[in-house]
C-alpha cells in the first residue's frame, strides 16, 4: 500500500523498493508482483520478473482470484513484448474468471440508462444558483480509457485549476435526493418533478464536501468521474455554468484498453467482449441523446487528436474548458496531483502516441464486439467509427 502511495504520486523508485519489499516478505504475492508489472515495460520474457510469474503461472494450486491477477500481469509482459495472441488469450482466461464474480443483471442495467433518454428529452427548466459565488467544477466525463484522465492533468496545469480525480459527488447527490426530502424517490422518473430547494442544498452539499478534502482556494477544480456523463441533465442542472468535456476515443481502443484492464472498483462490465460492446452502444447513443438536447455546450475532446497535435489541442481543450490561455498549460512537468486511477503509468509518461490503433494487433480476436457495434451504427465496413 506504501508502494501504491508513491505510484500515485509518480515516484517509481520508491513505489518499486516497496513493492520489492513486499514481495521479499512473501515471494508468492501476486499483487506486488501485478503492481510491479503496471510500471514497467518488457521486451524480453527473460527477465527474472517475468519468469518468476510464468513459474507461478504453471502452478495448478492457486484460488481462481490469485490466478485472475496472474492473467492480467502475464498479459501485460506478453503485450509489451509483442506476443499478442498469446497476451490476449492470457488476458481472455483473466476475464472468464473475473466474471465468475459478476452478479450483475445487464438488462435491468441497460434500461435504466435506456431509461434516462426517455425522462430527460429537454434541458431543465430551472438551474440552481446554489454555485455562484464559489468554486466551479470543470466536468471530465466519458468511457473509462478513453483519455480522461490525461485532459484532467492538462486543465490541472492551468493555474486557476485544482485536479480534484473521481469525485463521488454526483452519485451522492443522486442517492440523497432519492431518500431525503420527505419521501423515496426513482431516479430519473421522479427528478424532473423535485421542487429547486432540493436541488440547491446538493449543489451546496457537493461543494462543501470537496471543500473539505481540497483547497478551493482557486476559481475552478475537476471532477473526473468517467461514469458521469451518464447524469449531464443533473449536472447541468445543478450547475448551469459549468464545463463540460466530453472524451473520446475509437470504441474498439476503448473495448481492448477496459478488456486489459482488471479494476480495483466496481466496474463490472468490461469482463466479457459482448457486454463491453453493448455498454459502448449506450454510452454512444447517451452522449448523442446530450449533445442534441445542449447543442455546443458540451466540448468533445478527441484522444487522438490530441496527442497527434498536442499544442493545438490543448489550446482548444483549455478554450472548451471556458478557461483563459495560459502557457502552464503546454507543460508537462508543472502538475503534480496525484493519480489514482488505472492509467497512472500512462499519464505520468506524458503524451505519447503508441496507444493509438492499438486495437489492431488484437482485430481477429474482437468479433463479438465489433458485430455489436457494426450493428449499432458505430463502425464501418472498414471499422473507422461514424460520428
Amino acid at each position: 500500500n506504501i508502494g501504491l502511495a508513491y505510484a500515485s504520486l509518480g515516484d517509481k523508485t520508491a513505489a518499486e523498493s516497496h513493492y520489492r519489499e513486499s514481495i521479499a516478505l512473501n515471494d508468492e504475492y501476486v499483487e506486488a508482483y501485478r503492481n510491479l508489472v503496471a510500471m514497467r515495460r518488457f521486451d524480453t520474457l527473460e527477465d527474472p520478473d517475468v519468469q518468476r510469474l510464468e513459474s507461478l503461472w504453471q502452478r495448478d494450486d492457486h484460488s481462481d482470484q490469485i490466478r485472475c491477477k496472474l492473467a492480467f500481469a502475464l498479459g501485460k509482459v506478453y503485450d509489451d513484448c509483442g506476443l499478442y495472441d498469446k497476451a490476449f488469450t492470457t488476458y481472455e482466461i483473466g476475464n472468464q474468471l473475473k466474471s465468475r464474480e459478476i452478479t450483475m443483471d445487464f438488462d435491468q442495467y441497460f434500461g435504466h440508462i435506456d431509461r434516462i433518454i426517455q425522462v430527460f428529452d429537454k434541458p431543465p427548466g430551472m438551474h440552481s444558483d446554489a454555485a455562484l459565488g464559489r468554486s466551479s467544477p470543470i466536468f471530465v466525463l466519458g468511457m473509462s480509457r478513453s483519455g480522461t484522465t490525461l485532459v484532467e492533468q492538462i486543465i490541472a496545469r492551468h493555474p486557476e485549476v485544482i485536479g480534484c480525480g473521481e469525485l463521488p459527488c454526483i452519485d451522492r447527490a443522486i442517492g440523497r435526493l432519492e431518500k431525503n426530502y420527505g419521501r423515496m424517490r426513482v431516479y430519473p422518473d421522479d427528478f424532473p418533478d423535485l421542487d429547486m430547494q432540493a436541488y440547491d442544498l446538493e449543489t451546496r452539499e457537493y461543494l462543501d464536501w470537496v471543500g473539505r478534502l481540497h483547497d478551493l482556494s482557486v476559481p475552478f477544480f475537476t471532477d473526473k468521474m468517467p461514469f458521469n456523463f451518464v447524469h449531464i441533465w443533473l449536472i447541468r442542472l445543478m450547475f448551469p455554468h459549468a464545463a463540460i468535456l466530453h472524451c473520446h476515443r475509437h470504441p474498439l481502443d476503448v473495448i481492448v484498453s477496459n478488456y486489459f484492464q482488471l479494476y480495483g472498483s466496481e466496474i463490472n462490465y468490461v469482463y466479457d467482449l459482448e457486454i463491453l460492446a453493448s455498454y459502448y452502444v449506450r454510452h454512444y447513443r447517451l452522449m448523442q441523446h446530450w449533445h442534441s438536447i445542449f447543442p455546443g455546450d458540451i466540448y468533445k475532446v478527441q484522444y487522438e487528436a490530441l496527442v497527434a497535435d498536442n499544442e493545438n489541442q490543448t489550446r482548444q481543450l483549455i478554450e472548451g474548458a471556458r478557461l483563459e490561455w495560459d502557457d502552464a498549460c503546454l507543460d508537462q512537468k508543472r502538475a503534480s496531483a496525484a493519480v489514482r486511477t488505472a492509467s497512472i503509468w500512462q499519464v505520468r509518461q506524458g503524451i505519447y502516441t503508441s496507444s493509438r490503433e492499438r486495437w489492431r494487433h488484437y482485430e481477429k480476436h474482437l468479433g463479438p464486439a465489433i458485430d455489436i457495434l457494426r450493428e449499432a451504427g458505430i463502425l464501418d465496413d472498414d471499422l473507422h467509427y461514424i460520428d
